[in-house]
């Protein structure tokens, strides 16, 4: 099974953080599909210097608030469409089955 994520996931903003915690208490679908997202970014930063900050928003498994964090910290000369386009590219690569860690 492909997990499907919305674009809207790789272009959150910092000032949108309260938006989104409040959409994840109000929706079900959404908060489901920010902890996948979650697990994805886990698995693909597991052998990598990324892996600890990905682990940061472990408690909450916040998807969203991990990838604004690692997009932050790593997107030094690109601009940030291309580098969320590349991550974009590479998530969409995996597939997330029902017994991934």
């Amino acid at each position: 099974m492909r997990a499907i994520f919305d674009e809207s996931l790789l272009t959150y903003e910092e000032s949108e953080e309260q938006d989104h915690l409040d959409r994840r208490d109000d929706d079900e679908e959404y908060d489901a599909l920010v902890t996948k997202f979650y697990k994805v970014l886990k698995f693909i930063t597991a052998k990598g210097t990324a892996k600890s900050k990905v682990r940061k928003f472990a408690t909450n498994k916040d998807g969203a608030l991990a990838y604004s964090y690692l997009k932050r910290k790593y997107d030094l000369d690109r601009g940030k469409r291309v580098y969320g386009t590349s991550v974009l590219n590479e998530v969409l690569q995996l597939e997330l089955h029902y017994n991934s860690p």
